[in-house]
């Protein structure tokens, strides 16, 4: 990094080919600093990964994710994809030469609610038993039809934000007015950029007060006229993730001089607190109500506590709202009490009804999270509660394993006799642990499924031929 090219001087002589001169000036080259960045390969390329297969899925034209530790403000992935290689970067289109997680602006829908939700109930407008009348589906908003994706009647502040009631969240902010909107709206980050360590990034748009329509109020409650991009995203709902804390995002860990000595070394870097922390816990048990029976199902994993909003946007299209291209977005974070990563998921203009935010983004996520807490042994599941009232959501049913009732002892290490194996136990264990130990028993591996080990065969504790395959079951 910022190192210096070399040069030896050379002249021509009198046959007219290059020769060297001892007695001219050379220059050695200078070496720059070393940079190590935040980026988790083996996160990377799952990213990457399941972002093409869910564009192929959804026949979307793009699609863009990042992946942050929404504690420190670390990027641990970030892609998009179509996207192109440096090697060959005159073989692609001039509006793929840019990394669209910071560069594409985009009308986010309803995962912009939190905003709304945050006002309402940090400047006590509201309350969460209080009712609103949601219409049953379609609200006449100044001339403008508002509608429903299904219909609701009454509805608590918890239930708008779980159900994505556009109708409710314009009441909520009718009840807040356009000032402590937009201020709100700020507060979050949005209109200003994150100020990543990368060049490039957009800021994104939000109007000044003074040039909103008598609809603009209730537009911008559920994420209309305005624009965001997906890093924006990924750092507001990190401030729900973090008990209340808007942090600068960074993607360099540290810089090294030539003298292999610490130049630069990135931590958490804390621009505002959002709201106090009963608020936002507030905020973020509205987000895991949305996963566990609202429009985010589609990304619930069983046992992690998986807390998230849906966002699905009509694309605004030569003067209008299209009705048939859409945004579909979702951003979500794990475990919910205590969160390690928080992923926002964009993909542009899938076909119907993957358009939907809960059907096409969320999907997407949770195949991605499911990857990462499968390989990555550093990310725990919630304690698992031992009192009789234990939350059915968060604790799973124990798996029986197939060695239990057994006399012989099963041991993770692994025993050599006579050139034979005895086949260590990986049940219960992450594939991750699961191909470390038996690959370390000199077993061969067959992976069926994914999630954690249900079953093995041969059986743990069997004595076996080294170099014979031993085959997994994950759930």
């Amino acid at each position: 990094m910022l190192g210096t090219n070399g040069k030896t001087i050379k002249s021509i002589g009198w046959t007219g080919k290059f020769q060297n001169k001892s007695n001219l000036p050379s220059i050695a080259p200078i070496n720059g600093d070393d940079m190590i960045l935040t980026i988790d390969l083996n996160y990377q390329s799952i990213l990457r990964e399941e972002l093409e297969k869910r564009m192929l899925e959804t026949n979307a034209k793009s699609a863009m994710g990042v992946i942050i530790n929404p504690q420190s403000g670390a990027i641990l992935a970030m892609s998009s994809v179509p996207s192109f290689d440096n090697n060959f970067f005159s073989e692609y289109q001039i509006n793929q030469h840019h990394c669209k997680v910071l560069t594409d602006q985009f009308e986010p829908g309803s995962t912009f609610k939190i905003v709304a939700a945050t006002a309402a109930l940090a400047e006590n407008k509201i309350s969460l038993t209080e009712e609103f009348n949601c219409e049953e589906g379609e609200y006449n908003y100044f001339g403008s039809t508002i509608k429903d994706h299904e219909p609701h009647g009454q509805l608590n502040p918890i239930q708008i934000i779980k159900h994505s009631s556009n109708i409710g969240i314009i009441k909520i902010a009718e009840r807040i007015g356009s000032n402590s909107l937009y201020k709100y709206a700020k507060i979050f980050g949005f209109g200003t950029p994150t100020n990543i360590d990368i060049i490039g990034e957009t800021s994104g748009k939000i109007k000044p007060e003074r040039q909103w329509s008598r609809i603009s109020l209730g537009q911008i409650s559920m994420g209309h006229e305005v624009a965001v991009n997906t890093l924006q995203l990924a750092v507001a709902f990190s401030a729900i993730a973090n008990h209340g804390y808007l942090i600068k995002p960074f993607i360099i860990d540290k810089i090294y001089n030539q003298d292999k000595k610490i130049k630069l070394q990135n931590s958490a870097l804390v621009k505002r607190k959002i709201a106090n922390e009963e608020i936002i816990l507030e905020i973020k048990n509205m987000l895991r109500q949305v996963v566990v029976d609202g429009t985010g199902t589609e990304a619930d994993i069983p046992g992690w506590e998986v807390a998230g909003k849906t966002g699905t946007a009509q694309k605004y299209i030569s003067g209008k709202y299209s009705n048939d291209h859409f945004i579909s977005n979702f951003v979500g974070f794990l475990p919910a009490s205590n969160p390690k990563l928080l992923s926002a998921i964009v993909l542009d203009e899938p076909e119907s009804p993957m358009h939907w935010g809960g059907q096409g983004a969320a999907v997407a996520f949770k195949r991605i999270m499911q990857r990462i807490i499968n390989m990555d042994d550093s990310i725990s599941p919630p304690l698992k509660k031992t009192n009789k009232k234990q939350n059915s959501l968060i604790v799973s049913k124990k798996v029986k394993t197939e060695n239990e009732n057994k006399s012989f002892p099963v041991s993770l290490s692994t025993i050599h006799i006579d050139k034979k194996t005895r086949v260590p136990d990986a049940i219960g264990m992450s594939l991750k642990k699961a191909i470390k130990i038996i690959s370390g028993a000199g077993l061969k591996l067959k992976i069926n499924g994914s999630g954690q080990v249900i079953s093995q065969s041969p059986k743990p504790g069997k004595l076996i031929r080294n170099n014979e395959v031993c085959i997994i079951t994950l759930r």
